[in-house]
């Protein structure tokens, strides 16, 4: 099942790498390991470079977490 959920990312961006740690609403298939190819990171890369306006080969995700009620959650 497809469900849009809150996380916060953390990740390096550009040249030199530059470490950021932002909140997105992405979507993630309940039932797909998180990989690097999974859903959540091809949308979390997406999301990314489109804020920064950067190429998404650009963007190297260090970890994502989600978000619930506030707290996150490793």
């Amino acid at each position: 099942m497809l469900l849009k959920k809150n996380f916060s990312v953390v990740f390096e961006a550009g040249t030199p790498p530059v470490r950021f740690r932002e909140e997105y609403l992405l979507p993630v298939r309940t039932e797909e390991e998180q990989t690097d190819h999974s859903t959540l990171h091809q949308a979390a890369k997406g999301a990314i470079a489109k804020d920064l306006g950067i190429m998404r080969c650009e963007v190297r995700i260090l970890k994502i977490m989600e978000i619930h009620n506030h707290l996150i959650v490793e």
